[in-house]
Formats: structure tokens, C-alpha cells, sequence
């Protein structure tokens, strides 16, 4: 489960900043803001796409694309358990993890360092704490309450699809109620390629969306 919700979505995020930027006068602090509230907000702004190499349309198409494949990843990571997911159930995983986009909590600062045409932007990030809410959940009083709940089954079909909505409706609560623990500082390293287009390392934004969606301290 611990993989299903963090590792699958935070690699699945670092993907968002295959949105890239170019120009004179690059403005890293403003292209690492823009492109965050792009993911946060589901909408690109004119002032992404002012420093983007690519056009409104397809930058819009990579955070719709981007929300539609963590979603996704998350049901196939499930495996064959995914058959005994219902309509409920996938509702509420699609209401959760388009919550935790726009429950991200995070400001960027202004004051930007740069060596040798790497930009370093840093972030301060506030961890969601809904995640690691929902595994102690989950280990707990989850299993305790279905534990009970097994032996009044006839049907081992039907208690996964009872047990498999239940799960992902909490998950869906947890997540809209969220909330934060002490803001950390992350830095992301932002450079051109050979191209002179500017791309963020993705290694720096998947370490400061684990921070974000409260994942890093996960096993």
C-alpha cells in the first residue's frame, strides 16, 4: 500500500516538470511557481506558457495527462485486487488524488543563487500529514474493524469490494481534511540542456513532492 500511495505518485509527479522553459532572462523562481500551481491548480497560467518552449494546449494536456496517469499507476499497482474495485471506490480514489494536488502547501522565494548557469530555487514545503494518517489508519483500526467484519461474509468477492470502498473513502477523506506539519526548506536546481531549454532536476522535485505529500519519511 505504503508504494501504491507514495513511491507510484511522487515519481509520477517528478514527470510534471518535463514542462520546460526557455528564453533570455530566465526567471527560475517564477518557473518553478508557475509550474507547481500548474499541478496544484490543474490550469496553466499565460505566464507558464510565456516560458514555455510549448504551447497552452499542450501544456494543459500534460497536467491533465499527468493527474489521469498517477491516478492510474494507482489502481494498477493494485494488481488483480483491482477487479474487486468499485464505482465508489474509483470515485473516491479520483476525488483523493486530485486532492492531494490541490491540497499542496508550499512557497517558493524569490531570492534565486546561480553558478554556472544553474539556477537554485528553494521551496518551502508543508507536509501533508493525511498519508501517514491513513497507513497508522490502515494498520490499525482498519484491520481490527474488518477483522470483525470478515466472519459475517459469506462471500470473500463481495467483502473485498465492501473492504476496497471503505479503504479508498477514507483515504478520500483523510485527504480533503489534511493537515500540515512544519514547513522544510527543499531546493530545486534548475539548468539548460543542450537545447538551451531549461528543465528542473527531476531528483529535486521528486524528493520535495515526497516532502510535500508527506511520503519521505515512508519505508
Amino acid at each position: 500500500m505504503k508504494k501504491k500511495l507514495s513511491v507510484v505518485i511522487s515519481l509520477v509527479l517528478a514527470l510534471a516538470f518535463g514542462l520546460a522553459a526557455c528564453g533570455n532572462d530566465f526567471d527560475a523562481a517564477g518557473y518553478v511557481r508557475e509550474s507547481l500551481n500548474a499541478i496544484q491548480t490543474g490550469t496553466v497560467s499565460d505566464e507558464l506558457v510565456g516560458m514555455s518552449k510549448e504551447s497552452k494546449e499542450e501544456l494543459q494536456q500534460a497536467v491533465d495527462d499527468l493527474k489521469s496517469a498517477t491516478e492510474n499507476s494507482l489502481i494498477a499497482g493494485m494488481g488483480e485486487q483491482k477487479a474487486n474495485l468499485t464505482d465508489n471506490a474509483k470515485k473516491s480514489i479520483n476525488t483523493a488524488i486530485n486532492g492531494l494536488f490541490t491540497k499542496m502547501k508550499y512557497e517558493v522565494a524569490e531570492d534565486v543563487t546561480e553558478e554556472d548557469g544553474t539556477y537554485t530555487v528553494t521551496v518551502k514545503a508543508y507536509p501533508m500529514k493525511c498519508l501517514g494518517d491513513f497507513m497508522d489508519y490502515i494498520q490499525g483500526d482498519f484491520m481490527t474493524e474488518w477483522t470483525k467484519k470478515a466472519a459475517t461474509y459469506t462471500s470473500q468477492k463481495e467483502l473485498l469490494k465492501d473492504m476496497y470502498e471503505d479503504c479508498f473513502a477514507k483515504l478520500d477523506e483523510m485527504v480533503q481534511s489534511t493537515e500540515y506539519g512544519d514547513p522544510q526548506d527543499m531546493t530545486i536546481k534548475v539548468s539548460a540542456n543542450d537545447e538551451g531549454v531549461y528543465e528542473a532536476d527531476e531528483s529535486d522535485v521528486g524528493q520535495s513532492v515526497a516532502v510535500l505529500l508527506g511520503t519521505n519519511d515512508f519505508n
